[in-house]
């Protein structure tokens, strides 16, 4: 018994030991602050961080409801959509090494807190040029951070009234370097534009299985079933660039992708009904579509929305509409409209591609009007 007991007490003693060594880093604050670690939350519970002294925080709800508010910008060029990826991306990759501060910082930089865990199209809050040519301009910053060791306030799972554990407060000053970053984001932001001209040819193949699928449907007995669903690998899996790593969030970049194409294939296809003689049936029905199916393309999505929305329209039974208000008699062919979006899908995965290709042009622009004013 005297044996366990002294075991007993070696144990606490050690416990106590490593406590009194343990430290615990607070949130990022302009004036000095105690407040408990923080990690990133899960993608459905993302809260922005800590807000500077003196700011009004977001509302409880946090910044990733304000992020998806505004609408869809269906004409918006790739630029825009690869600038609020590479951020995402720098901040994943901030994240993963530790710099917490930094990231925080740049999150919070131009209202763009929680932009880390959203998964939608309206991420960027400005025009990408503006961002990346504010920030290389942006004056540096001393951020004070306050590392609390674990004491007596029953942190870290210990007794919040025991005498032997004292509070103690350390104060560390880092430097923020807002050029650094903007030259880490366009370096990210090079890679993504790399990866992507590779990868957005995949729209192809996606396009082949959106037949496959619906035929397969369609010879099933009950006209709902693929069989052979399970059978087929993702376009993604099989995507191997030449002489890429792959960046951190390749499954979500190309998911985003193919939504926003679809989006914008779908918006010109309708703009081009509209125009067409008895195309106005058509263009009404892609713009209901869009209106009771498209609301999926607003703000943090679930993966796999433009799937869906592919097969909301194919869904649909074929109709005649004529009458008071139409040129002319039409029939409206569902099946018709699908393999047009799919067609200019394509071509403006093309154009994109072809697009993509001046991003490091357009750096290179950017840091000699930098070094123009400056020299």
């Amino acid at each position: 018994f005297a044996m366990a007991r002294g075991r007993l007490s070696l144990l606490l003693l050690l416990c106590g030991i490593l406590a009194a060594h343990s430290f615990q880093l607070g949130l990022l604050t302009r004036n000095p602050c105690i407040a408990v670690n923080r990690c990133l939350p899960p993608a459905s519970n993302a809260r922005p961080p800590a807000t500077r002294a003196g700011a009004r925080r977001h509302p409880a709800a946090g910044a990733r409801m304000a992020l998806g508010d505004r609408p869809v910008r269906r004409d918006r060029d790739i630029h825009q959509f690869v600038t609020q990826r590479a951020l995402q991306s720098l901040l994943g990759l901030m994240h993963m090494n530790r710099d917490q501060i930094t990231a925080d910082w740049l999150a919070e930089w131009n209202g763009h807190e929680g932009i880390e865990r959203y998964h939608g199209l309206n991420g960027l809050q400005m025009d990408w040029s503006d961002y990346i040519n504010t920030l290389l301009r942006a004056p540096g910053e001393t951020l004070v951070v306050e590392f609390k060791r674990r004491g007596n306030s029953g942190h870290g799972g210990w007794s919040g009234n025991n005498p032997y554990l004292k509070n103690h407060v350390m104060e560390m000053k880092t430097e923020i370097n807002p050029r650094q970053l903007a030259e880490r984001l366009m370096a990210v932001r090079e890679e993504l534009g790399r990866e992507w001209i590779e990868m957005l040819p995949l729209l192809q193949k996606e396009n082949d299985e959106v037949w496959r699928s619906w035929f397969e449907k369609v010879r099933s007995d009950d006209g709902l079933t693929d069989v052979q669903a399970n059978m087929q690998l993702p376009q993604l899996e099989s995507f191997d660039p030449t002489n890429l790593q792959g960046s951190l969030f390749q499954g979500g970049d190309y998911d985003l992708i193919k939504t926003l194409a679809t989006l914008c294939a779908t918006d010109r296809v309708r703009r081009r009904m509209q125009g067409e003689s008895g195309g106005k049936p058509q263009a009404e029905f892609l713009e209901r579509m869009l209106n009771v199916h498209g609301i999926e393309f607003e703000g943090d999505m679930q993966l796999g929305a433009s799937q869906r929305f592919i097969e909301e329209v194919l869904k649909q039974s074929p109709s005649v509409i004529g009458g008071t208000g139409y040129s002319q008699t039409t029939i409206l062919d569902p099946v018709g409209i699908t393999e047009s979006i799919l067609e200019e899908r394509v071509k403006v995965a093309s154009e994109w591609a072809d697009e993509l290709q001046s991003v490091p042009a357009d750096h290179a622009d950017m840091m000699r009007a930098l070094l123009t004013e400056q020299y």
